[in-house]
C-alpha cells in the first residue's frame, strides 16, 4: 500500500483508505502508509460504514474537480 500511495502521488492521485478497524490503522502506521497518505486519506468509520464511504467519494469527487480547475 506504501508503494502505491507513492505512485499513486507520482502520478498527482492518492491513495484514501476507509476502515473502522483499530488493528487496520496501527498497521498503516507501522508500514508508513499513513505517513504517506496523511491523516485526511484515512475514513475512519462509525456504525454506518456506507456513511463513511459516501463522505470519502464526495471529497474524491471534490479533490477531482479541484485538480481539474488547476490543470
Amino acid at each position: 500500500l506504501q508503494r502505491y500511495a507513492v505512485e499513486l502521488g507520482r502520478a498527482d492521485s492518492r491513495l484514501v483508505i476507509v476502515s473502522d478497524n483499530e488493528r487496520v490503522r496501527r498497521q498503516l502506521e507501522v508500514a508508513g502508509v499513513l505517513d504517506e497518505i496523511g491523516e485526511a486519506g484515512l475514513y475512519e468509520s462509525d456504525a454506518w460504514l456506507g456513511r463513511t464511504v459516501r463522505r470519502a467519494h464526495a471529497d474524491a469527487m471534490a479533490w477531482v474537480a479541484d485538480q481539474s480547475e488547476g490543470a
